[in-house]
């Protein structure tokens, strides 16, 4: 038996993992507690999760607080909605932007992301084209599973209605 090579851990793996594993789980599991933490005033939840990451990882933090914002506002008058503006993704999967749905009355809750992709232009060229995906969390029993949406080309409006759609389903 030889001996295991630490993990080497990066930001883009600290980021993967708050946008899609930490938050989604603890919403969807915990929401009540998640969005008091979330919207707690005087403070910047997400920058502060990602320094006290960093900081037990030992790996440099680029993003400054400025780059983490919250958009509150009501898709309807029964689904109230969280935008989280992140900071601009350095590679695919990570997000742009994350939605958080909720229907207090239904509880009924929904995460979803706006996640950076590419796809193949051409075979000839070897070109890719930046997109936006929308993709989304369901967390089955314990389990947490990934859906994907679809390319988003149109900017938030389109985000916004596409999900109010898919919470309406």
């Amino acid at each position: 038996m030889g001996e295991e090579k630490p993990k080497v851990v990066d930001i883009l793996d600290i980021r993967y993992y708050l946008e899609h594993q930490l938050m989604p789980k603890w919403f969807l599991k915990d929401t009540e507690v998640f969005l008091a933490a979330l919207l707690k005033p005087n403070t910047n939840f997400l920058y502060t999760t990602m320094q006290k990451i960093c900081e037990k990882e030992e790996v440099e933090l680029p993003y400054q607080k400025e780059q983490y914002q919250l958009e509150i506002f009501s898709i309807s008058e029964e689904i109230e909605a969280i935008c989280i503006i992140l900071p601009e993704p350095e590679k695919s999967t990570l997000c742009k932007r994350i939605y958080l749905l909720f229907a207090h009355k239904q509880n009924k809750c929904k995460f979803f992301t706006i996640e950076k992709g590419e796809i193949f232009e051409s075979r000839c060229t070897l070109n890719y084209i930046e997109m936006n995906f929308l993709g989304g969390w369901d967390l089955e029993e314990e389990h947490l599973v990934h859906l994907n949406y679809g390319v988003c080309l149109n900017g938030q409006e389109e985000e916004v209605n596409k999900i109010k759609e898919l919470f309406s389903t």
